[in-house]
């Protein structure tokens, strides 16, 4: 019975048909939904089914060929595994929009990050992560928006990668006025990132630009110090703790 009834879809509908059926259904879904609002259904959770999401973004391609339509194809493709379509569409935005730069590598990154957590072999996690953290660290260089950074440092921790961190908080801490607390975190969330990785040279970059920051707060100062003596460097640890220690003596004084 199931076999008559997909012969008989096939007889009544042809190819160029249902191509166009699709075109009138996604004029039909501009035509229903005002400027704005398509996007926020198709881009919140409502659509909880990857397949009809993806069904509906095919159909509004076709019509539009927005940017946020291909990298909404990629994620979700990226979400439900099919990686082959993800990188189709991230390829398309790369041939139709080579200017959206920053775009461009947060959808690469979105599709690395999806791929690293569905592998269960190491090496192969290896070769994603060593991906994840050359697009993360690009994208720390090249994005200037501070929302975006924000998102940049926050995945940055998340994926253990202490460049892209230290870049982003480098330029949060230059381009915003954050509040004290709010730079403390930054900071001392760096170093310990760095400091996890071995990657002493950036710890040390950390600890000599920011140490002298907040001299009155005792428990940021004894951090930064057992910082600098965890990079294994006794000459740093010294000259870092001769700063404090004549700061503090100016202050006294």
């Amino acid at each position: 019975m199931q076999k008559l009834k997909r012969y008989a879809l096939i007889k009544v509908f042809r190819p160029l048909e249902l191509v166009g059926f699709g075109v009138v259904f996604s004029t039909i879904l501009f035509l229903l939904f005002p400027k704005g609002k398509l996007e926020e259904l198709l881009f919140s959770e409502k659509i909880v089914n990857l397949d009809l999401r993806i069904k509906y973004l095919e159909s509004l391609i076709n019509i539009e060929k927005r940017p946020e339509y291909f990298v909404a194809l990629a994620q979700n493709y990226a979400r439900a595994g099919n990686y082959s379509e993800a990188y189709k569409y991230l390829r398309k935005l790369e041939n139709i929009y080579p200017q959206e730069k920053e775009r461009i590598l947060k959808t690469k990154y979105f599709i690395l990050k999806a791929k690293f957590f569905s592998l269960k072999e190491e090496s192969k996690k290896r070769e994603i992560k060593k991906e994840i953290d050359k697009t993360l660290t690009l994208l720390a260089r090249k994005e200037s928006s501070l929302k975006e950074l924000e998102w940049i440092f926050k995945e940055s921790v998340r994926m253990n990668v202490p460049e892209a961190v230290y870049i982003a908080m480098d330029k949060l801490l230059i381009n915003k006025e954050e509040g004290r607390s709010k730079r403390k975190e930054l900071i001392k969330t760096a170093v310990k990132i760095a400091l996890w990785n071995n990657r002493y040279d950036l710890a040390k970059k950390i600890i000599r630009k920011h140490i002298l920051e907040f001299p009155e707060d005792q428990n940021y100062v004894k951090f930064m110090l057992k910082a600098a003596l965890s990079t294994g460097d006794p000459e740093f640890a010294s000259e870092m703790a001769q700063r404090v220690y004549e700061r503090l003596r100016r202050g006294w004084l």
